[in-house]
């Protein structure tokens, strides 16, 4: 998925002048070459800059007005909104530098859904030490308020006609936990090439 600016970027020119004339007439008196493009987008400086995806087609690369991402900043941090070709939902994802000049950006973990995947799975599985070993980072009352949700709607259900269409939603390779962006600037096209993914706990192992 590649993300162009927007809007359009135009840069400085680079004048090329044939020596030969300046030694022939003195002056350059031949017309100057149109100004090539440049890109603001060296490095990382997205901060303040909004982007659209691009899609291949048949007739072309088209513009999916239904998947937009906007960098902020919030303080130190470098916030990206993004939709997700999402008609309501917009998510907020914490950038920080990743390898070779990439951009990690995440969002929150979801502490009920990694521990209501975890106690589908096994039983007594999520505690503090499960979910700091499967990498993600919560705080120990937000987790401690997750493990007592889940095992409660867990207890309600379990033995019930509606016990495994619960374990089945709660424990699947479609269950999302967290988000993760991976964001490279192409200076040479002056757009973004990004790898849109999600974390999922399963089998009470992380898959992405």
């Amino acid at each position: 998925m590649r993300l162009p600016a927007h809007p359009t970027l135009r840069p400085l020119a680079l004048l090329t002048v044939p020596p030969i004339l300046l030694v022939v007439a003195g002056c350059d008196l031949s017309e100057p070459e149109p100004e090539k493009p440049t890109c603001e987008l060296v490095g990382n400086n997205v901060a303040g800059k909004s982007f659209v995806m691009v899609e291949a087609t048949p007739s072309g690369d088209t513009l999916n007005d239904m998947a937009r991402m906007q960098f902020t900043k919030d303080g130190d941090d470098l916030v990206m909104k993004y939709t997700v070709k999402s008609l309501a939902n917009v998510y907020k994802y914490t950038c920080s530098e990743g390898r070779k000049g990439r951009l990690d950006c995440v969002t929150e973990p979801n502490a009920l859904k990694i521990c209501a995947a975890l106690e589908v799975h096994k039983e007594g599985s999520c505690n503090a030490e499960k979910v700091k070993a499967l990498g993600f980072d919560i705080p120990e009352a937000e987790l401690t308020k997750a493990m007592e949700e889940a095992k409660k709607a867990i207890a309600e259900v379990k033995g019930t006609p509606q016990w495994q269409g619960f374990a089945l939603a709660n424990n699947n390779v479609a269950n999302a936990v967290q988000g993760t962006v991976y964001v490279k600037v192409d200076e040479r096209k002056c757009r973004l090439n990004v790898d849109d993914m999600m974390t999922i706990v399963y089998e009470g192992a992380v898959k992405q």
